[in-house]
């Protein structure tokens, strides 16, 4: 029973530690095309986010792989934004906005994940 009951019980984990802004920036910047030093980076953060609420295998996969999917086209906005890069916040913070579009349109609410799907299809 207790076996049951602990699949069915959002587990919450916190694996994901940031770097200082300025880390952040340099990883952003001397990486490559795909951002896969960016990927490796947060990928923490997003389990640590996806772990918050209760998931299937299949949609907690789906969910992840969309994310780290993600990942280039924020690293790009972000640092093509002169607002987003003399701002006091950081990446991890800017990309947890990502997340959130992903959480939410899988309840069926969301803007940027249409035009984020688009720019990925191009």
């Amino acid at each position: 029973m207790s076996r049951l009951l602990n699949k069915r019980t959002v587990k919450y984990q916190r694996l994901f530690s940031p770097l200082g802004r300025a880390e952040e920036i340099d990883i952003l910047l001397n990486d490559d095309d795909e951002f896969n030093a960016t990927k490796l980076y947060l990928d923490s953060l997003i389990m640590d986010a996806l772990s918050r609420f209760q998931l299937s295998d299949e949609q907690l996969t789906q969910l992840h792989r969309q994310l780290l999917d993600d990942i280039p086209i924020a690293a790009r906005r972000f640092l093509g934004s002169e607002k987003s890069m003399s701002a006091d916040y950081q990446f991890c913070t800017y990309f947890t906005w990502y997340i959130a579009e992903r959480v939410n349109k899988r309840l069926g609410k969301s803007n940027l994940v249409k035009s984020a799907d688009n720019e990925n299809s191009n």
